[in-house]
């Protein structure tokens, strides 16, 4: 217990030490006077500074300085950008703070009207609309200073329409650019205008139409009333010539016929046409190309341009066959006869310009191309009528030997003569009977 107790109060005694610092002296010369050397230890306390030295410690190795106090600025100054501003202009103004080591540097910008300029924190001025405006510049700790300035527009001292045409074919379209002095105009409207809209259209971005023949003046003018004219004359290419498309030698009654038309040259200017029919009971127009056929008939289409140019192409149109009627039973003909074969078509007035006739076996029978069938030897044989549009239809002809006729003539006649004679013989043998019956009277 008492170890404990003596280490306890060791411990104090050494916390109690460190809170305090102290000094020794050097030894300083010997004292030759008195003989003897004197050393001093003088301690200062550091908590209450009151031994005489105000607080102060002896060694200066152990004296304490404060931080020193940060450098302010005491003046900002908007360097004068020496030019005038004009809607539209961008630039970058500085502001120049004094001292030049100031700590802190940071400038606030800003403007009294943005709707005229506007400007951002890294001093980038956007001139938007003319007027007063004023750009202050402000440092960190509330040191500012302003710029006053004035925006104003560049107006536009002349126009230039570059390179308009000097002709124009009718239907021709083309734009039309404007160039400004200054270069820098501010406000770039521009208003177009024709002096005649019939002869030349313009619309509000410079894009002219020729509409036809005649000179009209196109003139665009600035925002403030300064202008440029160009005088453009229109004209037309007229047509020399037609092409048509060939056209089929023959149509039916119900087709529609698509006129191919080509004017030429290319680039005519009026291509504008009409077509027409030399017979219109058979057909009829229908659209700007299109004929519709009505009945049968020859049929002549002229096409005329606008400029009198014409020509022609011609062509037929039939009534289609339907339907070819015939004998439906086998025909019987003996060899060596001939016999027409008679077949008549549906509709009744369908054009026929003729029928293809055949045998399916010439041996036994032929067919010229009226339909005249001729027996060649005995045997069955098919005989067939193709119409123009494929339309057909058939029939068996049956060839026989022919009837032995002069055998019957000559059996009948011998016949006869033999009844004659017999006739005879019963007359005379009754007529003799009889002489003898009145001779015995």
């Amino acid at each position: 217990m008492k170890s404990l107790r003596k280490l306890a109060i060791g411990l104090a005694v050494l916390f109690c030490l460190c809170q305090y610092q102290t000094a020794f002296a050097l030894p300083g010369p010997l004292d030759h006077g008195s003989g003897t050397g004197v050393i001093v230890a003088t301690a200062t306390h550091n908590s209450n500074g009151n031994n005489g030295n105000n607080g102060k410690n002896s060694s200066a190795s152990n004296k304490k300085t404060n931080p020193p106090e940060p450098v302010l600025a005491t003046a900002a100054k908007i360097t004068d950008p020496g030019r005038s501003f004009h809607v539209g202009d961008i630039i970058t103004l500085q502001c120049v703070i004094t001292p030049s080591d100031a700590a802190d540097k940071t400038i606030l910008w800003s403007s009294s009207d943005k709707n005229i300029a506007v400007i951002s924190q890294d001093g980038v001025l956007t001139a938007l609309n003319p007027g007063n405006v004023t750009i202050k510049a402000t440092t960190a700790n509330g040191i500012s200073d302003s710029l006053k300035l004035v925006i104003s527009v560049i107006d536009a001292v002349s126009l230039t329409i570059i390179d308009p045409p000097s002709k124009m074919e009718v239907w021709a379209k083309t734009k039309l650019a404007c160039s400004f002095d200054p270069e820098n105009t501010t406000d770039k409207t521009l208003i177009w205008t024709s002096s005649d809209e019939g002869v030349l259209s313009v619309d509000g971005y410079g894009n002219i139409e020729a509409l036809k023949p005649g000179e009209a003046t196109i003139t665009v003018t600035a925002a403030n009333g300064v202008n440029a004219v160009c005088q453009i004359m229109v004209f037309t290419i007229d047509v020399e010539s037609i092409s048509v498309g060939a056209l089929d030698a023959q149509y039916n009654v119900g087709d529609v016929i698509d006129v191919a038309v080509t004017l030429l040259p290319d680039n005519s200017t009026d291509k504008d046409y009409t077509l027409s029919v030399s017979n219109p009971d058979i057909c009829q127009v229908i659209g700007k190309n299109l004929v519709k056929l009505l009945k049968a008939g020859d049929l002549t289409i002229v096409v005329k341009t606008a400029n009198g140019k014409e020509t022609s192409v011609q062509t037929t149109v039939i009534l289609p066959v339907k339907e070819l009627k015939g004998p439906k039973q086998r025909l019987t003909l003996s060899v060596g006869k001939t016999s027409p074969v008679v077949f008549t078509v549906a509709p009744e007035d369908a054009t026929l310009p003729g029928l293809n006739w055949s045998s399916s076996d010439t041996g036994i029978a032929t067919v010229d191309g009226a339909g005249n069938v001729s027996g060649v030897s005995p045997g069955i044989a098919t005989i067939a009528a193709v119409a123009y549009n494929g339309v057909s239809m058939s029939v068996e002809v049956n060839v026989v030997k022919p009837f032995p006729w002069p055998l019957i003539i000559v059996i009948i006649a011998v016949a006869a003569g033999g009844c004659v004679w017999w006739i005879m013989r019963v007359r005379r043998r009754r007529g003799a009977q009889g002489s003898a019956e009145n001779d015995l009277q």
